[in-house]
């Protein structure tokens, strides 16, 4: 007897870009296409994107979509995977992720790619929401309340789902959250040092990027379940940037807080700075709220600092000649540094560090620098595995496991979705 699946077509969307993912998921909640690479290979559980049975053809059909560009005059929109590939992008304006959604939702429908749900990455899920979740119209005031606080994401997630319901409204719609992963953190790592009505009023420490924690925990699981269950430091290191400590695979500190914009210095954010120097800025220096945000979230970190770019790669090219490349550079590392010998503080040494994200999976020079003059921690990096961009990368003998695992949100995503569907009270099975 073949094994019921759920086809569970997952939507991330960024502040200013879109990727959408179709899953087959088996009942007992496990992709049905994992596989592992060799010993000095990524260690990572392989995933097929998009990949989906065409109910009538009975052909495997393995597609993923992407949207950069969203908001702005020049979109592009790329289709990967088998004979779907297109070698260029598809240009066009798409004035939000609605608009992005539906151009994804039109590719599937003309490729006859069905599936039995959508579920989308949410940011915040405030206090109120920590497990996946159907969306309805209680649900949907909530985040548009809490997108007031986190208008980099909020907005352009309510439009992926309005432009879903529209075009697909006999589909459930399940949001899962990025918070949610944290939510095991303890008290005095969820409270600010305010009083007691401020976290009641939802003022605490939530930390993000959750589901790219949750992938990373499962791969580790996967191939080393051992060292899973051990004291682990994950640096989710990208364009947003964070780090996260667990014991046991369970959240214990995470470095975001409130919103995504604390804790290390990221792309094109400031991370952790002075409260007085907000105050300053909104007072002597002059500027309106709007004016700060805006500062704070897309003028500052590696692009600010630089004055040149909030890629990583292109500040490596420049950093032998430019010193704001240099600078930004060595500032990431070291904030990176900074938490990380918090976080073996907090728990109480270290099994693992695990590199994940765009710059954590592909900026060999980063990764060493960060782990220069971590010896005393029992952090020994291999020079020669680091260059060759290897997965494992602590020399023989190291009592600290170094690796690289990519990051699959949209992995959790469909996980996720088919938990909440094969609850036997679900009233959205089909």
């Amino acid at each position: 007897m073949s094994t019921p699946t759920h086809r569970i077509l997952a939507v991330n969307t960024g502040s200013s870009s879109l990727k959408a993912a179709l899953y087959q998921v088996g009942a007992d909640a496990k992709l049905l296409r994992v596989g592992l690479s060799g010993a000095r290979g990524r260690v990572v559980e392989l995933v097929n994107p998009l990949e989906a049975v065409g109910e009538e053809r009975g052909q495997r059909d393995r597609v993923a979509v992407s949207v950069e560009g969203v908001g702005q005059s020049d979109g592009q929109l790329r289709v990967h995977g088998g004979a779907a590939t297109q070698a260029a992008p598809q240009h066009a304006e798409f004035r939000d992720q609605g608009a992005a959604t539906a151009a994804v939702l039109e590719i599937l429908t003309q490729r006859d790619l069905r599936f039995a749900a959508v579920s989308h990455r949410i940011v915040q899920g405030g206090p109120d929401y920590s497990a996946p979740t159907l969306i309805d119209a209680a649900l949907l005031s909530t985040l548009r309340r809490i997108s007031q606080a986190d208008p980099e994401h909020g907005p352009g997630a309510l439009a992926a789902i309005k432009c879903a319901q529209q075009l697909a409204p006999e589909l459930p719609q399940i949001a899962c959250f990025d918070t949610a992963f944290h939510r095991s953190m303890p008290a005095n790592a969820q409270h600010f040092a305010l009083p007691p009505r401020f976290f009641e009023q939802g003022l605490r420490r939530y930390g993000f990027h959750g589901l790219s924690y949750q992938s990373v925990i499962a791969a580790l699981r996967h191939s080393e379940p051992a060292l899973a269950q051990g004291r682990v430091i994950v640096a989710h290191l990208g364009n947003g940037a964070s780090l996260a400590a667990l014991h046991g695979g369970v959240s214990v500190e995470t470095s975001m807080g409130f919103t995504p914009q604390s804790g290390l210095m990221m792309g094109t954010r400031a991370g952790d700075i002075d409260s007085g120097v907000l105050l300053q800025l909104l007072g002597e220096a002059g500027l309106s709220v709007a004016e700060l945000r805006t500062l704070l979230n897309r003028e500052s970190g590696l692009l600010g600092v630089s004055g040149r770019s909030a890629d990583m790669r292109e500040l490596l090219q420049h950093r032998d000649v430019e010193p704001g490349s240099a600078l930004a550079i060595d500032m990431f590392c070291h904030r990176v540094r900074q938490y990380l010998g918090a976080y073996i503080a907090v728990l109480g040494g270290l099994d693992a560090l695990v590199f994940t994200g765009g710059i954590g999976e592909h900026a060999a020079p980063v990764r060493e620098q960060i782990c220069a003059r971590l010896d005393c921690f029992g952090i020994r990096l291999d020079h020669a595995a680091n260059q060759a961009g290897a997965a494992m990368l602590d020399r023989p003998g190291s009592p600290v496991a170094l690796r690289v695992i990519a990051s699959d949100e949209g992995r959790m995503l469909a996980l996720q979705a088919s938990r909440l569907l094969s609850e036997p009270t679900n009233t959205w099975v089909r």
